[in-house]
C-alpha cells in the first residue's frame, strides 16, 4: 500500500460507514456471492478498495498531479 492509499483510505472508509449509519437499508440489498455476516464490514471493504486503486491508479495521479502544478 502506498503512502497516498494509506491516507485516502480510511478517509473512504469513513464515508462508506457513515452513509450506512444514515441509510441502512441499503445493507438488505447487499446479496453476496458467499454470505457474510457482517455486511456493513464486507460493503464498506470493497467500496473503499476500489475506489482507493481508481484513485490511485495512473491515469488519475497524472489528472491530480497536472491540477497541483
Amino acid at each position: 500500500m502506498s503512502d497516498l492509499e494509506k491516507i485516502i483510505r480510511p478517509i473512504v472508509e469513513g464515508q462508506i460507514r457513515g452513509f450506512i449509519k444514515e441509510h441502512p437499508a441499503i445493507l438488505k440489498g447487499v446479496d453476496w456471492y458467499k454470505l457474510r455476516q457482517d455486511k456493513a464490514v464486507t460493503l464498506t471493504n470493497s467500496l473503499s478498495k476500489r475506489i482507493v486503486r481508481d484513485l490511485t491508479c495512473p491515469t488519475v495521479m497524472a489528472r491530480l498531479e497536472a491540477a497541483f502544478a
